[in-house]
């Protein structure tokens, strides 16, 4: 036991060295109710802590600073202003994947040639019940992904990435919670995950690779 206990607190002291970034947002009923009406003015500016469209602002920014990949695991996705960013991630040469409950993806139109988007059917259990894909997560310039789109390890990036309940959407209608951090544990282990849900299912009917602009 003792030595188990040795292990994590190295393991622990090695992400506490690495940690670049390590951040944690809020949506509650209160941010949601005193910036609603305000923000029906498109030029409101807000400072408010628990404001949703900071919130979706701060997703944004990791997004703008992605250079090889973005691998994105998401229940529901809605937000115009988060496909914006997909749209130019996608234009710098990024690769963009996304994984997403059958029946709910969004930004169909307008944005989703610049994704590779592949949605989950609903597995059945032994029950006979089906098992909902509820994922929210996301990590950009993930450590494989890097290994496989820039293999000389030229321009090495900080891979970051972002996890709670918070569904990507234009508007709240919940309270939820956001974590984006650059702990590699974590980082690896959601990406370990996303590909292996990744490799198991197919390209959206009509839908091809060489469609995206990506590097390779």
């Amino acid at each position: 036991m003792l030595k188990h206990y040795r292990s994590l607190v190295e393991e622990w002291n090695d992400d506490q060295r690495s940690r670049q970034v390590n951040d944690v947002v809020f949506v509650t009923c209160e941010g949601i109710r005193s910036c609603w009406g305000p923000h029906q003015d498109l030029g409101y500016k807000c400072d408010a802590a628990y404001c949703f469209n900071n919130h979706v602002s701060r997703i944004i920014q990791h997004i703008d600073r992605a250079v090889y990949s973005i691998d994105l695991a998401i229940y529901a996705m809605s937000s115009d202003p988060i496909g914006k960013a997909l749209h130019r991630a996608s234009e710098r040469g990024v690769r963009i994947r996304v994984l997403s409950e059958r029946n709910f993806v969004r930004l169909m139109g307008t944005h989703a040639r610049y994704m590779l988007i592949r949605k989950i059917p609903p597995p059945r259990i032994p029950t006979g019940r089906e098992m909902m894909m509820h994922h929210k997560f996301c990590i950009i310039d993930g450590y494989q992904s890097q290994k496989e789109l820039n293999p000389t390890n030229s321009d090495p990036k900080l891979s970051v990435y972002m996890s709670g309940s918070l569904n990507w959407v234009s508007h709240a209608k919940s309270c939820d919670d956001l974590l984006i951090s650059s702990s590699p544990k974590v980082s690896k282990r959601l990406e370990q995950e996303f590909n292996r849900i990744w490799k198991g299912l197919g390209i959206l009917p009509g839908q091809h690779p060489n469609i995206y602009n990506y590097k390779s």
